[in-house]
């Protein structure tokens, strides 16, 4: 930039590249580490957001560890700016996209000792912000990947505790935990049972397509004699409420 226009780049600028590359990263699983070499080539920086970019790049590529790794030298290196919401939502989302083939109960652990730990840092006064939905709403996709009943059983457990943290799940949240609960329905009745109750809850926050697609997988998958009946009345209500299931999906 400087050899083009005499002009030395700032941070503002390092943040639009780095920014523009994590959102290219999905589908270039080299643009991670060129961020990544960007960054360290950078002067000091006085906030979050270069730092930010380059997590979010290695969670676009489900790289939990990098993400993780760089996250702590924010939080352990006194010249680094102190990690935002942003830093963690972006190092919890990491967790919740590992490869396949990966080990997701141990990538679902990892989030939420995560998340434990920057609870702990806000209330001790490390950083300024405390997890926000968006960072709950990680480590419920994160732990809604473990396929077994376990996996949405502590979604599910993590979604109630939300309230205790003073944070209200959306509907978003309640799409999460309905649809890991949507896959065990067969092997466990009270999985259904669950699953209704949660549908109280997204019913008052308006139910989406998403959220009416794992009811009624839940219900499918069940071994319920009237499943059928109860499946036909989720598509009245869905129609009754004007979601229409869109093609393709």
């Amino acid at each position: 930039m400087k050899e083009d226009y005499d002009v030395d780049p700032n941070v503002f600028s390092y943040s639009i590249v780095l920014e523009a590359m994590s959102q290219q990263s999905k589908n270039n699983p080299e643009l991670p580490d060129r961020a990544r070499a960007i960054l360290d080539a950078m002067p000091p920086v006085p906030n979050a957001r270069p730092f930010t970019a380059v997590i979010r790049a290695y969670a676009e590529q489900g790289r939990g560890q990098d993400a993780e790794s760089l996250l702590e030298d924010m939080i352990s290196t006194p010249t680094f700016p102190q990690p935002d919401v942003y830093s963690f939502a972006a190092a919890l989302l990491a967790w919740s996209r590992v490869k396949k083939g990966e080990d997701f109960t141990s990538a679902a652990k990892r989030s939420e000792d995560l998340i434990a730990r920057m609870n702990k840092l806000y209330y001790s006064g490390k950083i300024r912000d405390p997890p926000n939905s968006i960072c709950f709403s990680n480590v419920l996709k994160a732990w809604s990947r473990v396929h077994n009943v376990q996996g949405a059983k502590r979604a599910d457990a993590i979604l109630e505790a939300m309230e205790s943290h003073g944070i209200r799940p959306n509907l978003f949240c309640y799409n999460i935990v309905i649809n890991a609960w949507s896959n065990h329905t067969l092997q466990d009745i009270r999985a259904l049972e669950r699953v209704e109750a949660l549908m109280e809850c997204a019913r008052r926050l308006g139910p989406d397509e998403y959220t009416y697609r794992a009811f009624f997988k839940a219900v499918c998958n069940s071994s319920l004699d009237n499943r059928d009946e109860v499946a036909i009345g989720i598509v009245r209500e869905m129609q009754e409420r004007g979601i229409r299931v869109k093609r393709g999906r």
